[in-house]
Order: structure tokens, then C-alpha cells, then sequence
């Protein structure tokens, strides 16, 4: 599980620096959006954070604009699943509300504009995440990634397959 940890915040690390690297006309903003739940697991589906990313890519697709996204899975304290969506944007761009707009009718959300993007998603992948990896959904991912240039995907790989090679090492 440490080895597993280690690697989820070595791939959401490296995905999130990668969209803060890329450079865009006129610069970004990062826009941390929480999607939460208004009842428990029960209510949960492996599906609800890509359609909420599907309606994102149609909305930002209507603006001739890449969907550059990072989202990390945590369990809050009364044990129910959430997400921490960090969506990368032209500076100053307001997204409409997820949850107002039917794009998260599960609960409520949340955004605000992140000042450290990358430090921001990987404290929920930090030590204390390793306490309650066995707790999430059966078939619950804990991280996704979308948006990344062909460079960046590359870049991406070839440090997993380093990871792997020292993770064999004895």
C-alpha cells in the first residue's frame, strides 16, 4: 500500500505540474472544484465523476477550449467518497456551478481558484490517505487525469516506467 501511495501522488504530481508548466496565451487559472455528496456510498457510482468531466469537456468544447483536468478521491470523515477536481482554465474564466447547473445533481459543490494547485491535490493523497485505502467503494478509482500534450504524456510514462524499475529493486 505505501508503494501504491507512493506512486498515486508521483502520477497526480507530476499531471498537476504538467498543466502548470504548459504554457497558454494569456495564462491559467486552476479552479478547485469539490464534488460532494449529499447522502452516503450508497449513493455512489464509478460513473458520476466522468459524466460530471463529460459536461465540463462539452461546456469548455462549446468555447473551443482543452480540458486540462486533475481529480484525487478522498473519504471524508463520516466515511463517504468526494472529489477534489482541479481544472486548469483561461485566467479569469468562471465555471457555472456543478451542482446548480444538474452537472453534480448527487450533493454539492464547490470552487474556488487555488493559489498551489499541486500541493493542494496531493495532501488528500498524503500519508494519512494510506489509513483508509481499503475503506473506498468497491471499484472507486482514486485519481484521474485528462488533458495532458503529447510531451507531458510521454513525460508521464517514461517516470512510471522509473518508478517501477525502482520499486524492483531490492
Amino acid at each position: 500500500e505505501a508503494r501504491r501511495l507512493s506512486q498515486l501522488r508521483m502520477n497526480v504530481g507530476v499531471a498537476a505540474r504538467g498543466h502548470c508548466a504548459t504554457p497558454t496565451k494569456g495564462g491559467d487559472d486552476c479552479l478547485m472544484v469539490t464534488l460532494t455528496y449529499a447522502g452516503g456510498n450508497e449513493n455512489w457510482n464509478a460513473r458520476h465523476v466522468s459524466d460530471f468531466l463529460q459536461r465540463v469537456r462539452l461546456w469548455m468544447k462549446r468555447r473551443d477550449l482543452l480540458t486540462r483536468y486533475v481529480w484525487v478521491a478522498e473519504l471524508q470523515k463520516r466515511g463517504v467518497i468526494h472529489y477534489h477536481v482541479a481544472l486548469w482554465v483561461p485566467r479569469g474564466m468562471k465555471l457555472p456551478k456543478p451542482d446548480e447547473q444538474g452537472w453534480w445533481p448527487h450533493g454539492m459543490t464547490r470552487i474556488e481558484v487555488a493559489r498551489a494547485a499541486v500541493p493542494y491535490l496531493l495532501k488528500y493523497l498524503s500519508k494519512d490517505t494510506s489509513k483508509t485505502f481499503g475503506s473506498f467503494p468497491k471499484g472507486a478509482r482514486i485519481y484521474g487525469v485528462g488533458g495532458l500534450d503529447q510531451p507531458m504524456r510521454r513525460a508521464r510514462r517514461w517516470l512510471q516506467g522509473c518508478a517501477a524499475a525502482w520499486a524492483v529493486r531490492p
